[in-house]
């Protein structure tokens, strides 16, 4: 990341923080917002006219639809820290957002991890709906419009549609197409991965300081950003504020 491109990132996460600390203090925070892009990501408004590019930290609204470019990769992070990652020519709309947020897949992959105990995320796609039924790695894809293909990594979770449904294990695969119930979940092999399936990971690896982020000592409004913060600064204890964050930045970076 070059010198000017980490001083914007900052300042926006700056402020980011600031607009929420004043949001919560009126209301719990229940939205989510754009953690990552590598690539092209477009948000349109429930309430705007045009697209408008999404950057890192924009919040995502409900109503909101969002689409990616071609070899575009994005990450949406939920305020429970359920994390659902995009893949290329992916098209989404955040029908509802909170506790149980319900999203509509239309084309394209993505990949869900949702946070621990914040099992109450449905996705719907124009032959099915997604339900995780424990915590894990599942991944969709919608397959020419029709069908929609359910391959769990990790947990369990349910494929449904009008006909019936069918849970899903780690390890297996299951596909659903319009009009009809899902088929048995057979096994897949794992180690057939792309670049979705390996893109939270891949973050995860890459910010080490996030495991060791002291959730329980800093604001709740802030939890949801301790894992940006870990990644652009370090934590010291103060026995007057508790945990507080320094940014790894040069003297002269505003």
């Amino acid at each position: 990341m070059t010198r000017m491109k980490s001083q914007r990132t900052l300042r926006v996460l700056l402020s980011c923080l600031l607009s929420t600390a004043v949001a919560h203090a009126q209301d719990d925070f229940e939205g989510a917002y754009v953690y990552r892009v590598d690539g092209d990501l477009q948000i349109q408004r429930a309430t705007d006219p045009a697209p408008e590019p999404g950057e890192i930290n924009m919040p995502i609204l409900a109503g909101d639809r969002v689409w990616t470019g071609v070899e575009t990769l994005a990450e949406i992070r939920f305020a429970s820290t359920t994390v659902i990652s995009l893949g290329a020519e992916t098209k989404i709309d955040f029908m509802s957002l909170g506790a149980e947020p319900t999203l509509r897949l239309w084309s394209g992959s993505v990949v869900v991890v949702p946070a621990v105990g914040a099992i109450g995320i449905r996705i719907d796609t124009p032959s099915g709906s997604f339900y995780p039924q424990s915590s894990g790695e599942f991944r969709l894809d919608v397959i020419d419009g029709e069908q929609t293909e359910l391959t769990v990594t990790d947990g369990v979770a349910e494929l449904a549609s009008e006909h019936g449904s069918v849970l899903v294990h780690a390890g297996e695969r299951s596909v659903v197409a319009s009009g009809t119930a899902p088929e048995s979940p057979v096994a897949f092999d794992t180690r057939a991965e792309d670049s979705l399936d390996t893109y939270p990971r891949a973050r995860t690896r890459a910010a080490p300081l996030a495991a060791a982020a002291p959730v329980e000592d800093v604001p709740e409004e802030v939890h949801h950003y301790v894992e940006e913060l870990s990644e652009h600064g370090t934590w010291r204890a103060s026995d007057e504020y508790g945990s507080v964050w320094y940014p790894s930045v040069a003297s002269s970076w505003a």
